[in-house]
């Protein structure tokens, strides 16, 4: 019977990272009933309702890291985590006393293993280290134990400093297998990691089955769909174009489609963990505005209302509203979310519903509108469907049968 770890940053009040490890599972399940699964997450009581009873729930190292980390105020912090994190992890290897639960329950896990699988994730970039430091620990114990590694539905880059590119790389050659979510993170691995070929698979959220789409209102709604890191400054002004808003942008938007604007909060926990900034829009939405339902997390997702167009600002709220036929634009206003975003919408082959600020207000507003007017369900339904059956191939050709002919 094969034995696969699955590594994920799920448990920590994030949809996404959620689903994405919940629909690598039951993948395997489907294909291999008879594997065992351990999952390795910063939080297993957080994720255990998500997973079959009988997928094996252990700490990730990332809780000690982070510990590690914040106990270090100098400019080589960096250096001095991992070189702390070393001497923790050849501690657990050699079974001595004092070692933290998170890094000795994940090297165990990893032993009994016969491959172990990263499950998704968009922490492989200079954006958020201590995923990386994650990810790179549980590699040095594979390594170590001579345990295969594979990486599935992960987005890499973009990077401007090498540091980060050089950990990346090392999880990226030293992997059996790589399948990333979208092509220009393919492309960023191939050109930090060369001599390895990624194959681009899609998000492993898309795995676990989603409810059927809704008829919309009959007169049509718009909703904004606000998320992280969504920017409330003005935009540019372009060729004496007036200072707007984003909230200037809606008002045109619902004005042209004849639709209502109706507030719908989508971060309320645990669906995400950026509250405090959802609470700041909350109080910017003034009285006049009609208030829906919020959205909710349930085991299948974040469910989206039956809407007219979407505009969201998170890659993940954007691949929800795709993998439902819904269309959206998607607000990117880093060259972090331009990465992913951009990726994520060219899959789709709706690469014009990714707005940027230089593009000015106008044109978000005309962009929604063609939007709503050439919503193409049935494509976006059909490729969503399409990326789930090829990571399920994937999956059986890299990691089941992989981990059977090691078992064995």
């Amino acid at each position: 019977m094969p034995i696969i770890a699955l590594a994920s940053l799920a448990g920590r009040h994030n949809s996404s990272d959620d689903l994405m490890l919940a629909g690598t599972a039951r993948a395997l399940r489907e294909i291999d009933p008879a594997a065992s699964l351990v999952a390795i997450v910063p939080n297993p009581d957080a994720i255990a309702g998500l997973l079959d009873e009988d997928v094996r729930l252990v700490e990730a190292p990332m809780n000690p890291l982070q510990a590690l980390t914040g106990s270090t105020g100098s400019p080589l912090r960096e250096r001095r985590t991992t070189r702390r994190a070393k001497g923790l992890l050849e501690d657990a290897l050699a079974g001595r006393d004092g070692v933290p639960d998170g890094i000795r329950a994940s090297v165990e896990a990893i032993r009994s293993s016969d491959l172990l699988l990263y499950a998704g994730g968009g922490y492989l970039n200079a954006l958020r280290p201590i995923g990386v430091h994650n990810a790179e620990l549980l590699a040095l114990a594979a390594a170590r134990l001579e345990v295969p590694w594979a990486l599935f539905g992960h987005s890499v880059g973009p990077f401007r400093e090498a540091a980060p590119s050089v950990r990346v790389r090392r999880l990226l050659e030293g992997a059996t297998a790589v399948g990333i979510r979208e092509s220009r993170s393919a492309w960023e691995a191939r050109s930090i990691a060369p001599r390895m070929a990624p194959d681009v698979t899609g998000d492993p959220s898309l795995l676990v089955p989603r409810e059927a789409l809704g008829e919309k209102h009959r007169d049509p709604e718009w909703i904004g769909v606000h998320a992280r890191d969504f920017n409330f400054r003005i935009f540019p002004s372009i060729a004496g174009e007036p200072l707007l808003t984003l909230g200037d942008a809606i008002t045109m938007i619902a004005g042209r489609l004849k639709a209502e604007v109706v507030y719908i909060e989508t971060a309320a926990k645990p669906a995400h963990d950026d509250r405090g900034i959802n609470e700041r829009l909350d109080a910017m939405v003034l009285p006049s505005v009609r208030r829906g339902p919020a959205v909710r997390y349930s085991p299948g997702g974040v469910r989206l209302p039956p809407v007219s167009v979407v505009v969201a600002a998170s890659y993940h709220v954007c691949l929800r509203a795709l993998a439902s036929g819904l269309p959206i634009i998607a607000v990117a206003t880093s060259e972090y979310q331009r990465h992913k975003l951009r990726g994520l919408f060219e899959l789709f082959e709706r690469p014009e519903w990714v707005w940027t600020p230089e593009a000015g207000v106008p044109e978000l507003a005309d962009r929604a509108v063609s939007a709503a007017w050439d919503p193409q369900p049935d494509r976006l339904l059909e490729i969503a469907a399409e990326l789930a059956d090829r990571q399920r191939a994937w999956l059986e050709r890299h990691v089941t049968v992989a981990a059977a002919a090691r078992g064995n």
